[in-house]
């Protein structure tokens, strides 16, 4: 596991911040430029509306870092959880949580989740191609084009979302649904 620098926060220049809501730039910039703070709504706006993809990845992965003491109480919380599993006779916490739920087992979870996925393959595949589309119309080949990064996911959803508003409300659009 590489762990990275954690950081609270992030400074962007105001110009950097190109497709963010004017408001939200204009309310947090300061001589020129705008804090992003890592554990905020803020970082969600700018991951959804920035069009830099640099600076997506930057926030994206910033504020899916932790420090390393956190990181710490987490690995200690783990250890604690499956000890009070084991001394109440499970063989894991998972095992231990679900054994009065309607799942009982992790395998039982396992093989749900695995269903669902199935059925829905076809649907996310159709899905992906249209994020993928408005993507490869970005034409930037280091920003990955032929494939939707974690980083990229609400950015290009968030496009594609105002795309379909913007298809519903023109006259035509409208009489496809009557």
């Amino acid at each position: 596991i590489q762990i990275l620098d954690y950081r609270h926060s992030l400074r962007y220049k105001v110009s950097r911040l190109h497709g963010c809501r004017s408001s939200f730039v204009k309310s947090q910039s300061r001589f020129g430029s705008v804090e992003v703070p890592m554990l905020s709504g803020l970082a969600s706006e700018v991951i959804s509306h920035a069009d830099d993809p640099d600076i997506r990845r930057e926030v994206y992965t910033a504020s899916r870092t932790a420090s390393q003491k956190t990181i710490d109480h987490l690995e200690a919380m783990l250890t604690k959880r499956h000890e009070l599993a084991q001394l109440t006779g499970y063989e894991t916490y998972g095992h231990m949580t679900l054994s009065n739920k309607m799942a009982k087992t992790p395998d039982a979870v396992e093989t749900f989740l695995s269903a669902l996925r199935e059925d829905n393959q076809p649907r996310l595949q159709s899905e992906l191609q249209e994020l993928l589309e408005l993507k490869k119309g970005d034409a930037i080949a280091g920003n990955f084009p032929d494939r939707i990064n974690a980083w990229d996911k609400d950015y290009y959803i968030a496009r594609y979302m105002s795309g379909l508003h913007q298809r519903i409300r023109t006259p035509g659009g409208l009489s496809n649904y009557f």
